[in-house]
This record gives C-alpha cells, structure tokens and sequence, in this order.
C-alpha cells in the first residue's frame, strides 16, 4: 500500500483502522463457525476436555515463552549496521538455546502435569497421551527464535 500524501492524515488513519477491523471481523466470524462444529462434532463432556487441555497448554505456553524476538530486534540491528556478522550470530544462536530450553522446559512440566495430576483432572490413559502430543506440537513449535530473525532481516 502506497502512502498517498496528499489526502490527510486522519483518512489516512481511518483507512488502516477499517482493514485492521475487516480482518478481524472475518477472523471472529471464522472462530465461531468452527466453534460451532468443534461443539457439535465433539459433544459436551469431550468439549470440555479440549477446553481444558487447549487452556492449559496456552497457559504453559504464556508462562515459559520468553519473547527472544524482542532481544533479536533490539541488539541484532546494531550488529547488522556495524557488519559485525559474528556477533549477530552468537546473538541469534544464544536465542535459539534459550529457545529451545524453554520448550525443553515446558515439555516437561506438561510431563510432571500428566503424570501428578492426571487422575485429579479426571483424564483417561489415552487422552494423558493425546494431551501430552498435543503439548509437545504447540510448545516446540511456535517459537520466537526464528520470528526474531525475519524481522530483523527483513525491516
């Protein structure tokens, strides 16, 4: 989208504002019709252990995810302009550790959850093992790290 100079800057902001709201309408809209199946297809008590289990991870997720992006973006573009290429590459390699220590991390306390507390929560053996997958796919794989990285190559 190409800056038009010549109209003002308030239609300028309210242009942005209504693509940000459409995008987030149709988002929203989405969200319910699959809610709509997934209650559907599931039923109430198979629901309400997804809920459950969806609402945990996301927690775990929130609670253990330290934004390293942030880090890469902050100190990476000093190096970019310096061309101290090394030091971006330690800078990117230590956020990938920590990275990858946090999801380490997080597998593991979803492993202590399960086990400690599974009977507590009502949970069978199969869906202990389900829960536990499904853990594992959200925390290794939605990492910082590497969001880091485009961002900083790409601004």
């Amino acid at each position: 989208m190409a800056v038009d100079i010549e109209r003002k800057p308030f239609s300028r902001i309210l242009e942005h504002l209504r693509w940000i709201a459409t995008g987030k309408g149709y988002s929203a809209a989405l969200s319910l019709i699959y809610l709509a199946i997934l209650t559907r297809s599931l039923g109430p008590a198979n629901y309400g252990a997804f809920s459950l289990i969806l609402g945990a991870v996301a927690t775990l997720q929130l609670l253990l995810g330290f934004n390293v992006w942030q880090v890469l973006l902050k100190y990476g573009h000093e190096h970019i302009q310096n061309k101290n290429f090394d030091a971006l590459a330690r800078l990117i390699r230590f956020c990938t550790v920590i990275d990858l220590f946090t999801a380490v991390l997080g597998v593991v306390a979803v492993a202590l959850i399960l086990v400690l507390g599974g009977t507590a929560l009502g949970m069978t053996e199969n869906l202990r093992w389900l829960t536990f997958g499904y853990a594992i796919v959200v925390l290794v794989s939605l990492r910082s790290g590497p969001r880091g990285s485009l961002r900083l190559l790409h601004t």
